[in-house]
């Protein structure tokens, strides 16, 4: 199956979850585009080296995203583990490690600003003519909020969180 992802044609064997999350992403049937590079994954060796994973479903979708990040170095590009939210026709990246609030704090943009999603989990930057973009992937989160779009990058901030402790104010946005 081919897919066009952050402006590249990726070959690529995929079922289940990547292949539902990937399916915005698919080249029309009948289109013979010249194919940028193939991502490979071996879902079995996925989930023997990494335990934590559920099953073979999720190893998969992990691999064919590493397999895809690992090859973006070549076209000058990255992926970046954040939740992307376009704006006022920028891209507005908001890394952290799992668990400290990207999604949240993209929902509020959506929310308060109007914002709309580009990638929730891994999106792709690139560097095209000298102007970095982002653009949405398959590698989409749990809730699969992404789409096929190249937005020019306005921003990446990196979340943290702190812990409050008694007299800290609380701000609830």
């Amino acid at each position: 199956m081919l897919y066009r992802i952050a402006g590249l044609t990726v070959s690529m064997t995929a079922g289940g979850r990547t292949a539902r999350q990937g399916a915005v992403y698919t080249v029309p049937a009948g289109a013979r585009p010249e194919i940028d590079f193939t991502v490979a994954c071996d879902p079995t060796r996925v989930l023997a080296a990494n335990p934590s994973l559920e099953n073979l479903d999720d190893a998969e979708y992990v691999g064919t995203g590493s397999s895809f990040a690992a090859r973006l170095p070549d076209y000058d590009g990255l992926q970046l583990h954040a939740s992307a939210v376009e704006l006022d026709g920028r891209a507005y990246l908001f890394s952290a490690p799992s668990g400290t609030g990207k999604s949240t704090h993209t929902h509020k943009w959506e929310r308060l600003f109007g914002a709309a999603y580009i990638n929730d989990d891994k999106p792709a930057l690139l560097r095209l003519a000298g102007t970095w973009y982002a653009f949405g992937t398959p590698g989409s989160g749990k809730e699969d909020l992404s789409r096929p779009c190249q937005v020019p990058l306005g921003g990446v901030a990196y979340l943290a969180k702190e812990t409050m402790t008694a007299g800290d104010a609380h701000v609830d946005w």
